[in-house]
């Protein structure tokens, strides 16, 4: 469970620089053996991967889609973590543990099985709690998630399948006031989905800039383990 090229030295890294498997990596154009289509989220991403001696490479900027965090100091890429020399690590917690990005506190209460019934397939579902931090009436969906590259919600498999929301309770675009805390459930939906492969990830992504309020952390993005409790 995407972030920030702040400057413009990580702007032209970025360009040349490449991650495979989530390793730092640099490759030359002109060793490039071949590109391919990245599809992120079932989506075709704007850019391509690349081939270089028989490892394949993808930008920074799927990574960021993903949840992935990276940033440039000193000329170091970093990969996971922001803020250079006082690295702050990416909002991560576990079930039932609370989040604070300055602009939201989100907490996953529950993931569930959901056997299948009429008009759906088996899947999960999960319930997350959010309260608004800022000191405006505030929006979840309209002025916070990202609303571009794909859904801003994505649960993670066992098996490393990722889900995005195939519905979800009311509250996503309603007005939320300051304090206020509401509990939506989302489902999570895929044919021959089996309990045995239950959801071990959700990332949550977050706008770099929200329509109101500020974040107080390098990164606002969460990513939540759903394997352990706090």
């Amino acid at each position: 469970m995407t972030m920030k090229s702040a400057s413009a030295q990580h702007r032209n890294l970025a360009l040349s620089a490449l991650i495979v498997l989530g390793l730092g990596a640099s490759a030359s154009a002109q060793n490039v053996q071949s590109s391919l289509p990245v599809v992120v989220n079932g989506k075709a991403h704007a850019t391509k991967a690349v081939v270089v001696g028989g490892q394949t490479y993808v930008p920074l900027s799927v990574l960021k889609e993903l949840g992935i965090a990276s940033a440039v100091s000193g000329g170091t890429l970093s990969v996971g973590i922001t803020g250079g020399a006082t690295q702050t690590r990416a909002l991560e917690g576990c079930l039932k543990q609370e989040l604070f990005n300055g602009n939201w506190r989100v907490t996953v209460q529950s993931a569930a099985f959901t056997p299948a019934r009429t008009g759906f397939n088996t899947g999960w579902t999960v319930d997350v709690k959010y309260a608004n931090a800022s000191a405006r009436p505030n929006k979840l969906f309209v002025n916070s998630l990202q609303q571009l590259g794909g859904d801003p919600i994505i649960l993670v498999l066992k098996d490393g399948t990722q889900l995005t929301r195939t519905g979800s309770s009311s509250g996503g675009t309603e007005q939320f006031a300051p304090a206020s805390p509401r509990t939506l459930s989302y489902f999570f939906s895929r044919p021959n989905l089996q309990e045995d492969n239950p959801p071990v990830k959700m990332l949550l992504l977050f706008r770099e800039k929200p329509a109101v309020g500020q974040y107080t952390v390098a990164d606002p993005n969460m990513r939540f383990d759903l394997t352990c409790k706090k």
